[in-house]
């Protein structure tokens, strides 16, 4: 909170086994237990980590007047998820990479082409520096 205001990071997507905001500055950092942490989204569950005392002033007299906590079922199915949080995104990282690689190449059996939602057809899919021109036309 250097220059007064705090920094908070949604670290929903990257999770803790990909990005690590704390380290580069971050004062809350905003997990979704639903989603990554869980793994199969058998919980409604978050958790905002930052300085304990940060925490402390800021989020635990919301909690504690509002009721936000998991019951400890709940806690226990987002800690047996997390067991292969890095596994779990270690593979999708390598897939989303294999996929775009496979989409961007032709020569690999790709089509070249990203497909682009929204376009009427397939004329209007491409990169380059005609795209827009036909985008326009479709």
């Amino acid at each position: 909170m250097r220059m007064g205001a705090w920094l908070a990071v949604d670290n929903c997507f990257c999770s803790p086994a990909l990005q690590r905001p704390a380290e580069f500055g971050a004062d809350f950092i905003i997990h979704s237990g639903t989603k990554y942490l869980d793994g199969q989204g058998r919980v409604i569950a978050g958790a905002i980590c930052g300085a304990a005392e940060l925490v402390e002033q800021k989020f635990v007299p919301v909690m504690r007047s509002c009721g936000m906590s998991l019951s400890p079922f709940n806690a226990w199915v987002v800690l047996k998820g997390m067991e292969t949080l890095s596994i779990r995104m270690r593979e999708q990282s390598a897939r989303a990479l294999q996929t775009g690689h496979l989409a961007r190449n032709p020569a690999g059996g790709g089509a070249g082409l990203l497909p682009r939602p929204g376009l009427a057809s397939p004329a209007c899919v491409g990169d380059g520096p005609s795209r827009a021109g036909r985008a326009a036309r479709c």
